[in-house]
């Protein structure tokens, strides 16, 4: 939700249609179309978002995936998802400042965590429709 500055949970629907994408040529290009709709209690007003731009979404965090979280001030600091309490809300645990060996847990929203990918990671990145997924290392 860019309003409420926060991830928020959603089914998604995925449309392709036939038609030229702006970058793209040729008549076997397609437009692809992601809606969500929201439950009830995430949203005041409609429930359906239309055409959201693909980086506004992002699957819900895992059990044991390394993240940073945001910290003040002005810091992104290494961290791993403990648990998935509310949706939106992850329990993490991250290294005590100056307690070497010594970890805290933390419950925060997931608009302050990010995906961190560890060098020699295996990734997959999205590269259109035409091309879909495509594996890669960190």
């Amino acid at each position: 939700s860019e309003t409420r500055g926060t991830w928020l949970h959603g089914c998604l629907q995925v449309v392709a249609e036939p038609g030229r994408l702006p970058t793209e040529c040729g008549p076997e290009d397609l437009r692809v179309i992601y809606n969500v709709e929201l439950p009830e209690s995430s949203s005041r007003s409609s429930r359906a978002r239309r055409d959201v731009p693909l980086h506004k979404l992002r699957l819900p965090l895992a059990v044991g995936e390394p993240v940073d979280v945001y910290s003040e001030p002005w810091a992104w600091c290494a961290a791993v998802v403990v648990q998935q309490r509310s949706p939106g809300m992850y329990k993490i645990k991250m290294a005590a400042e100056g307690h070497l060996g010594t970890f805290e847990s933390f419950e925060v929203p997931g608009a302050r965590l990010r995906r961190r990918f560890l060098p020699g990671c295996a990734v997959r990145r999205y590269k259109g429709p035409r091309d879909g997924w495509v594996d890669g290392l960190v």
